[in-house]
């Protein structure tokens, strides 16, 4: 009986963390949430970003194993691709905030185009963009900044899921050669 007790603690306190680790976490945690939470207008990496950022304090304070991470992950491409992604959506939101694309937006896609010249050019510039980068880049990329002219010009919200499903479509088939 004694033994079980002795062996009961040593695995009880295997898997139990250190103080240190539960205060870098919370730390760490705390840190993160604002960026998450409120949109800070200098902070170029948006709440995903924020999320990937708190994730890697995490891992680099030892707060989480990076076994363990790669456990959660899957493999080590999928970690490859999930950086790949952020990185893009660094850049797309670095368009958004120093606003580098709005002139050509406005060259594109004029106040009064009517709605099959906006799903012709849509098409065609998902496509274009998914020959040079991957599909799932295409999306991101393209999504939020046409979302923003879309508002901006105050169109039919009715119109709208056919445009999202000619992004998605038009990059698929964009990357198929």
């Amino acid at each position: 009986m004694e033994n079980w007790v002795n062996i009961t603690n040593i695995t009880s306190n295997a898997h139990s963390p250190h103080i240190y680790q539960v205060v870098l976490g919370c730390t760490t945690f705390v840190l993160t949430l604002p960026f998450v939470v409120f949109h800070i207008h200098r902070y170029p990496l948006g709440s995903t970003g924020a999320v990937l950022v708190g994730a890697l304090l995490m891992v680099i304070c030892t707060v989480i194993d990076s076994s363990r991470v790669y456990t959660v992950i899957g493999n080590t491409n999928n970690l490859k691709t999930t950086f790949l992604r952020w990185g893009m959506m660094v850049i797309s939101s670095y368009f958004e905030r120093e606003q580098l694309i709005d002139h050509l937006l406005d060259r594109l896609f004029p106040l009064r185009l009517p709605f099959v010249q906006w799903l012709l050019r849509v098409s065609v510039t998902s496509s274009l963009l998914a020959s040079l980068f991957t599909n799932d880049v295409t999306c991101i990329l393209l999504t939020p900044l046409l979302l923003k002219k879309w508002i901006e010009q105050k169109r039919d919200v009715r119109e709208l899921k056919t445009l999202l499903l000619a992004i998605a479509t038009q990059a698929n088939i964009g990357k198929l050669k």
